[in-house]
């Protein structure tokens, strides 16, 4: 709390099968997608507080807890079977255009819709 990283404008992780958690709370100069697509084993990601928009991850994992900034405009989850825990900051979906979740069974995805009150494209729920 009170931790303010302006100065961060890209993060890179790359293909890191090791890597289970990333933090980037509070890193407002972040504002680019988060591309965690080649991390696989990611389980916890907590990016409150910064700008990213979106969170691209692998097609499936051990993804547990997911805590987005309200800058988010997407949200694409798939296969992700572990997932217990989607929070955007503050409860604010609004500025969430594209929704997919597709195989994520501890999630509520119609809650999650119902919160995205700007949505302009459903791809799957």
């Amino acid at each position: 709390e009170g931790y303010s990283n302006p100065n961060l404008h890209s993060l890179s992780v790359g293909n890191n099968t090791l890597l289970k958690r990333i933090d980037i709370r509070n890193c407002v100069g972040l504002r680019d997608p988060l591309d965690l697509s080649g991390c696989p084993n990611i389980e916890e990601i907590y990016a409150t507080g910064s700008g990213i928009t979106g969170v691209t991850l692998a097609d499936s994992g051990y993804l547990k807890i997911m805590e987005l900034p309200k800058t988010t405009t997407s949200i694409t989850l798939k296969n992700q079977m572990s997932l217990e825990s989607l929070v955007v900051e503050d409860n604010d979906y609004s500025n969430i255009n594209l929704l997919y979740i597709d195989n994520c069974p501890g999630i509520d995805s119609a809650e999650i819709l119902n919160k995205c009150t700007n949505i302009e494209e459903i791809l799957q729920v």
